[in-house]
């Protein structure tokens, strides 16, 4: 009668089944404790993707269960929506409402943690318009949940690459921030090599004290051939303080198992890191990882801060007296394509320890081992 054609709905069922058996030992790098651990990880996600005309979108519940085989520890259930939201267009720009992934430049910064049994995804609203996308949420999910986490930013990708504003408040019984960070990452490409650069500045409230940090990377990856390449990176993040100020830079919201290691030891925090890794895909549905890792203290006083942004088991020492020297990590990994829907990845790192580590431990001091075999399947 009006003439209004309302447009067909297209569902698109979603379902990802990821069965991981992890393996490691020495945990706290102290062969005089027995923390060796197994434990069986098992996520389901499953829901639905669907568009009508100009509006989209997905729905996805996360069932998650971690069952501790051996080893201290117990077994820990979780489910939750994952990812709840409309997308849709008008004359301004592309708007996204609900839960949400947020992810930004190479996600030293702000990541998915895809890695972990549940991933981060944010509530809140963002808007995008080209280069420009403007954002403000809470923390949904995620591995480590604080459901007092808030940040609203934004970005624009440019010709000069892309910058990144947002300010992040988080408030946990073991940490208080409230940080303004700004970054800007720098792509260049020439024939077969890539040169990436990324550098970022801070301010805010940390622990009761005022935040200064800086942080700085760069990466520079060759393909050598259609089955191999090479990547080169170094990074270097401020820490340490005072009794006024603290310097520790905060990237508590990266997804770092890509980036320091598969074995999630080490953040973008008090940090001196150099790191080669070679990739090799013999076959289009086989690929081979191989990373070597080095593993620094910007400043001795600090601790040694893992991947989510907290000190590991308590190594710091104010007196210096322990040196820089955190270690160095081998990692070995391997990916296999069994048809379009199943997958399987294994894996295996050494992390061994430095003369940092060693002076907490002693004679006791063990290398750090880890191992898992993972399938997945997805429709």
């Amino acid at each position: 009668m009006f003439g209004l054609t309302v447009p067909p709905t297209v569902w698109i069922p979603y379902l990802t089944v990821r069965e991981r058996l992890e393996r490691r030992t020495d945990r706290d790098f102290d062969r005089s404790r027995d923390d060796n651990r197994t434990v069986f990880s098992s996520r389901i996600m499953g829901g639905v993707n669907f568009r009508s005309g100009t509006v989209s979108g997905q729905l996805v519940y996360n069932q998650n269960q971690e069952r501790t085989l051996a080893g201290p520890g117990g077994d820990e259930v979780r489910s939750d929506l994952q990812f709840g939201y409309l997308t849709f267009a008008d004359r301004s720009g592309n708007w996204t409402i609900g839960r949400q992934e947020i992810r930004k430049g190479n996600e030293r910064l702000m990541g998915a943690g895809a890695w972990n049994s549940v991933s981060t995804a944010w509530d809140g609203i963002r808007y995008r318009r080209g280069p420009l996308d403007v954002w403000a949420a809470k923390l949904g999910t995620a591995a480590r949940i604080s459901q007092r986490t808030r940040m609203a930013g934004m970005s624009y990708q440019s010709r000069v690459g892309e910058t990144l504003y947002f300010f992040r408040h988080m408030d946990t019984p073991a940490e208080s921030v409230d940080a303004h960070t700004i970054d800007h990452v720098l792509n260049l490409k020439d024939g077969a090599g890539t040169l990436s650069l990324e550098g970022a500045l801070q301010a805010g409230r940390r622990r009761g004290k005022d935040l200064r940090a800086w942080a700085m990377a760069g990466r520079f990856t060759y393909v050598w051939s259609p089955k191999l390449s090479t990547t080169l990176e170094g990074s270097l993040a401020s820490g340490g303080g005072n009794r006024h100020e603290t310097f520790a830079f905060d990237n508590a919201l990266a997804s770092n198992h890509p980036i320091y290691g598969t074995m999630d030891l080490q953040g973008w925090k008090n940090s001196q890191v150099m790191s080669f890794v070679v990739n090799f895909r013999p076959q289009s549905d086989v690929g081979v990882d191989v990373g070597y890792h080095r593993f620094g203290l910007r400043d001795a006083s600090d601790a040694w801060y893992g991947a989510g942004g907290l000190p590991n088991g308590g190594f710091v020492d104010p007196t210096r007296a322990k040196g820089r020297d955190v270690g160095d990590e081998f990692d070995l990994q391997a990916d296999f394509t069994i048809n379009p829907k199943v997958s399987v990845m294994v894996g295996a790192s050494t992390f061994r320890a430095g003369n940092f580590i060693r002076g907490f431990r002693g004679s006791n001091t063990a290398n750090q081992n880890w191992l898992f075999v993972q399938a997945t399947y997805r429709y």
